[in-house]
């Protein structure tokens, strides 16, 4: 049960459903081209994905810093781009040297919401996947244990702490910055 004076998760916002319905729609019309034939099942889809996208959402209200939003995308980019790279060059030599395995880390980040989010960052980077998250340690698959550095994971969970304006193990983001 909420707490008093909490509104339920799917009536927090009313407009923000009609919103999400109609960038929804916006993207059915430019799927279908802008076919009238195409909106009976465009408009059953759309509102089937609003429903769902709705009902799985996290009831706690989101902290993101859309702010540290852009910092955040510069930095993924350019580690999935080297990381990319780095891939690619051990894939194409004629004898890769990789070592799969799996790694422990301990994650820092204080809430679920974080540390979910940085668990599916691992997983989009190349090399990289989270395998299991069981409260703040993460199981993560690594092409080549003998090239695992802590310290780049480490690098990711700082940009995820300031895009969610969180203090990893109770430092400050920045000086200056209060949780």
């Amino acid at each position: 049960m909420d707490a008093p004076g909490t509104p339920a998760p799917n009536r927090r916002r009313p407009g923000a459903l009609a919103l999400l319905a109609g960038g929804l729609a916006a993207v059915w019309l430019v799927l279908a081209g802008g076919d009238a034939d195409s909106w009976p099942l465009g408009a059953a889809s759309v509102a089937l994905a609003a429903w769902a996208a709705r009902a799985m959402a996290a009831p706690g209200p989101r902290r993101v810093r859309w702010s540290g939003l852009p910092r955040f995308l510069v930095f993924f980019l350019h580690e999935s781009l080297v990381s990319g790279l780095h891939v690619a060059g051990r894939a194409l030599r004629p004898r890769p040297a990789l070592r799969p395995g799996l790694v422990r880390f301990a994650s820092r980040l204080p809430d679920e919401d974080s540390r979910v989010f940085f668990a599916n960052a691992i997983s989009l980077m190349p090399g990289t996947l989270t395998c299991g998250l069981e409260g703040g340690e993460l199981t993560v698959h690594v092409l080549d244990e003998a090239a695992y550095r802590p310290e780049d994971l480490g690098r990711l969970e700082d940009r995820v702490a300031e895009l969610f304006g969180v203090a990893a193990a109770g430092r400050p983001l920045r000086p200056g910055d209060e949780q």
